[in-house]
């Protein structure tokens, strides 16, 4: 079985893709985006039974792989999950010492798989939250203003790592150091996951996953350029919506090394009358807890 047991999660639009693609160019590591999407599937499901049935549809649809009935056979009960997920692991990837799987907004069932794999650790990727909603108004498929709740899921994100009680089985990596410090970066995560460090593609140039070349889902083409990926959000988002995310998120603004934007409003203050149902709904729970969400749109 594997050693080691890793979880990847972040907001979306942040950089966790890029970041387990990488991963997966170091030996003894297999790093792959939901691999099995297991924690999003069992919070779903209302059964063992369905949880399995999920996870089966999800291998086969992903990866043409059949779940194999020694293994299936092995989940009866909630008390099999642990060794049901790592021998499922292990037949995916049986060489590799460390299986890392990627899934967006899952910082808050971490208890959850440290219940499964209890040696188990966090990457947690972190990303200037204007420039997340900005990637993520671009890319969204939900129209409208479902966007703006990203700020929420943001402040979300930085609240766990404020309050995470495993903070020594957690690494925080900021998107802006992969991209422009990659090898000290990938250096540190080596040094966390306890594996040899080695040489990583730069984001110049392709990168290798399962013999095809990786582009990412970006809307920029041609050479990659970070800082124009990074601060488009500066003359793309509008005064508003840049507003927003200061007044959610600001105050974790200088720990992260990201500054304030100024654009002449002094004053600000949140008006949800326009917002959609959905979305307005979040922003009163924001105001009625000063906490942040962990939800995709809709959800």
């Amino acid at each position: 079985m594997h050693t080691n047991n890793i979880l990847i999660t972040g907001n979306y639009r942040s950089g966790t893709e890029y970041l387990s693609n990488l991963l997966n160019g170091i030996s003894n590591v297999t790093s792959e985006m939901y691999a099995t999407n297991f924690l999003r599937y069992y919070h779903k499901s209302n059964s063992i039974t369905e949880f399995k049935e999920m996870i089966a549809t999800h291998l086969y649809k992903r990866k043409n792989i059949t779940l194999p009935f020694e293994i299936s056979n092995k989940l009866i009960h909630q008390h099999d999950l642990s060794s049901f997920m790592s021998q499922l692991y292990f037949y995916l990837s049986p060489l590799d010492k460390v299986f890392i799987d990627k899934e967006q907004l899952a910082w808050k069932n971490f208890d959850f798989y440290k219940n499964i794999f209890p040696s188990g650790k966090l990457i947690i990727v972190v990303r200037d939250p204007r420039a997340v909603m900005n990637s993520f108004r671009k890319f969204t498929t939900h129209i409208g203003d479902y966007y703006l709740t990203s700020c929420l899921n943001s402040l979300g994100l930085f609240q766990f790592i404020e309050q995470n009680v495993y903070a020594h089985d957690t690494i925080v990596v900021k998107y802006e150091d992969l991209m422009t410090n990659s090898k000290e970066t990938i250096f540190k995560i080596c040094q966390f996951l306890n594996v040899p460090c080695q040489e990583i593609v730069s984001h110049e140039a392709p990168k290798l996953l399962n013999n095809k070349v990786w582009r990412g889902n970006t809307t920029l083409r041609g050479l990659f350029n970070f800082e124009n990926s990074n601060n488009c959000w500066k003359t793309e988002l509008n005064s508003h919506d840049i507003r927003l995310v200061d007044l959610i998120c600001g105050k974790y603004y200088s720990k992260y090394g990201y500054s304030e934007f100024d654009d002449g409003h002094v004053d600000f203050q949140i008006s949800t009358n326009n917002f959609s149902e959905w979305v307005a709904d979040q922003f009163d729970y924001y105001y009625r807890t000063d906490n942040g969400i962990c939800k995709f749109p809709l959800e």
